[in-house]
């Protein structure tokens, strides 16, 4: 798994570095000791322990199109994993 979490990562900080004033908000705990580095960058985390749904994402959600209206931001882009298992 070490290495399909780098690769998230790995490419979460491509956009990072090409970004004009990004804002980085993370979702469970395996992304921060990666993406450590943008801790500057980082506006909030919030650590989900069940399968994420949107209940769990909604006020991340909220905020994120509240944001968006005011003018706070003008874009969002979304990184994320989905596990495919060989034996499924």
């Amino acid at each position: 798994c070490g290495a399909y979490n780098h690769l998230i990562a790995s490419r979460t900080e491509y956009l990072m570095r090409h970004m004009k004033n990004p804002q980085l908000y993370v979702l469970g705990h395996k992304g921060l000791p990666l993406l450590q580095k943008y801790a500057s960058h980082m506006k909030g985390h919030q650590h989900i322990k069940e399968i994420i749904s949107y209940a769990s994402v909604k006020p991340l959600a909220q905020k994120l199109i509240s944001d968006f209206y005011a003018g706070t931001i003008n874009s969002c882009i979304i990184v994320y994993t989905k596990f495919k298992s060989i034996l499924s």
